[in-house]
């Protein structure tokens, strides 16, 4: 069973799956940078940011200073201005929504700034100490509908901290999809971001406390999304192939919506997402090729010096959900209380989530529109 949401505009990819680093986003022509950072680049700026074609459209722009080229070592930074532009010179400022974070939503039919998968677009970043960024002008393309999301539970084999083999039940997720829009066009690049969210009955610490019925989303590939390049394959169409796994886990406990994100991606995303991958998935064997250079479609216009990270792309989603029936993948405990009790020895809560549901990040009360059980 599964439930599809309003088509988006999304993301494109490469020969099999590869991991990728999702600290930015894509464009048209590149500057190649080195993945380590200088150290006269010790604070360079990240700018990721990706307007998604739909109706009504939505940009996102993420800015941070860079202290090393990791999730945890970036911070937030504000800007002066920052403006969604295209090819014709209309501009857009995009609301900022603080910690770095600037969006806006676009109506379709806006005479004042058109958006359409035939015309292409750009950012622009003012600093508050002056500088000024840009990025190469960006197109997006159509993205296939998806046919289906399926799962299956898988066994796997890990070794413990004793070094002795287990086999462990995972939760293996597959999508189905045709790799093209039409008979006439070719196939696109996918990618594909994914999340999930559960439902969970909280255990408060304190009497005066009402229990609550919270329903909370986690993305599951905050630093990496999965991405295939379709357009060097022979078949049109994916047929169950698999995408995500996970063990299953205490989130499944009281049902569980997994939700997945198909975007349409250009060649020179692509080729950005796939030398993230190829630099953050490396294990350090002594036979891998020295780390490599990520190309990046942002710059400094006024000093090519200052080189900035990340990537702005244009793409088109499509969204589908599968609804987890507990019974299903092995009846797994309820989230709440946690296993280690819900209080620590000095009366402490040991799980805030537990505590109090609506304590942590994208939980709700409301119950999602699509949640059917």
């Amino acid at each position: 069973m599964y439930s599809r949401k309003s088509k988006i505009f999304g993301i494109s990819g490469i020969s099999g799956i590869l991991a990728v680093s999702i600290i930015l986003l894509t464009s048209g022509c590149l500057d190649t940078i080195d993945i380590e950072t200088p150290a006269s680049n010790a604070e360079s700026l990240v700018i990721q940011g990706k307007l998604v074609l739909s109706n009504p459209a939505t940009v996102e722009v993420k800015i941070s200073r860079l202290f090393n080229f990791t999730a945890e070592g970036k911070r937030p930074v504000n800007a002066q201005s920052v403006t969604l532009f295209d090819e014709d010179g209309n501009s857009i400022d995009l609301e900022d929504n603080g910690l770095g974070a600037y969006q806006r939503t676009l109506p379709a039919n806006d005479p004042g700034f058109p958006v359409d998968v035939d015309r292409s677009y750009g950012i622009r970043i003012r600093t508050f100490d002056n500088r000024t960024f840009e990025s190469a002008m960006e197109k997006g393309s159509a993205v296939p509908e998806i046919e289906g999301l399926n799962f299956r539970i898988v066994e796997r084999e890990l070794i413990n901290a004793a070094g002795t083999t287990n086999k462990v039940d995972f939760l293996q997720y597959s999508v189905t999809t045709p790799l093209r829009t039409s008979e006439a066009s070719g196939n696109v690049r996918l990618g594909w971001e994914y999340m999930h969210t559960f439902k969970v009955n909280d255990t408060p610490i304190s009497q005066n406390v009402d229990q609550k019925v919270c329903y909370v989303t986690e993305n599951l590939n905050v630093t990496d999304i999965s991405v295939i390049d379709a357009a060097a394959l022979s078949a049109d169409r994916l047929s169950d192939y698999a995408l995500y796994e996970t063990m299953t886990s205490r989130v499944y406990g009281e049902g569980l919506y997994f939700t997945l994100i198909q975007e349409s991606l250009s060649e020179t995303a692509y080729e950005y997402f796939s030398q993230v991958a190829e630099n953050t998935g490396r294990t350090g064997n002594m036979f891998e090729s020295p780390p490599g250079k990520v190309v990046t479609n942002i710059r400094n216009v006024n000093d090519e010096s200052d080189e900035a990270f990340g990537f702005f792309y244009v793409t088109q989603q499509d969204t589908i959900r599968q609804y987890i029936n507990p019974e299903l993948v092995g009846a797994p405990p309820a989230y709440c209380p946690p296993p280690q009790g819900l209080t620590r020895e000095n009366g402490s809560c040991a799980d805030a989530l537990c505590c109090d549901c609506l304590s942590v990040p994208n939980s709700t009360v409301q119950k999602p529109a699509y949640w059917t059980e």
